[in-house]
């Protein structure tokens, strides 16, 4: 089963202004939080690239700060 948007949304917080954390758990055996950095101009395409890529559309350039494929 695959996972919906508002799963992958609840391990992300934004913890500054454009300051984000990934917490434990988002892919398999990631077992501590990471980071990234957008800033307000992009925001809205990173997350728009989750939600394409969890519908089977593919990824853009942005997505891999987020997401990880650990399939390969």
């Amino acid at each position: 089963m695959s996972k919906k948007l508002k799963d992958e949304l609840s391990y992300i917080e934004k913890i500054g202004n454009c300051k984000y954390r990934i917490k434990e758990g988002f892919v398999p055996n990631m077992k501590v939080p990471g980071t990234f950095y957008v800033n307000d101009s992009l925001k809205d395409i990173l997350f728009e690239e989750l939600e394409h890529n969890l519908q089977g559309q593919g990824a853009g350039g942005f997505l891999p700060a987020v997401s990880v494929d650990l399939k390969k």
